[in-house]
């Protein structure tokens, strides 16, 4: 019983840290993935923060083109590297855009 206690405790203290850790990895992979198809634009990438919100998948990264302010785009970056894009947001005044970073064989 005191094995299993230990356990728990080191695993819900250790995991903030290795969501962390692999938040930034990930982030890398899809740096790179996105200067492979986008070589001349810009961009932000973020995450939500998964302390204050655990209840939003951690490795689900939020991207926004300098060139396009209005919308963000949602990808996920899977433990064995793949990326795919998983949707978008947009502001309310881009409603009935379409964003030029669409990518719709992933979605």
């Amino acid at each position: 019983m005191l094995v299993i206690f230990i356990f728990s405790i080191t695993f819900f203290l250790a995991r903030p840290h290795w969501i962390d850790w692999q938040i930034g990895k990930r982030t890398l992979l899809l740096d790179n993935y996105l200067e492979n198809r986008y070589p001349s634009e810009n961009w932000d990438i973020g995450a939500i923060d998964h302390r204050t919100y655990p209840q939003y998948h951690p490795y689900h990264l939020r991207v926004t083109f300098e060139d396009e302010p209005g919308f963000i785009y949602n990808y996920h970056v899977d433990g064995k590297g793949r990326i795919r894009q998983r949707g978008y947001e947009v502001s309310e005044d881009k409603v009935h855009s379409k964003g030029n970073y669409i990518e719709d064989d992933d979605l």
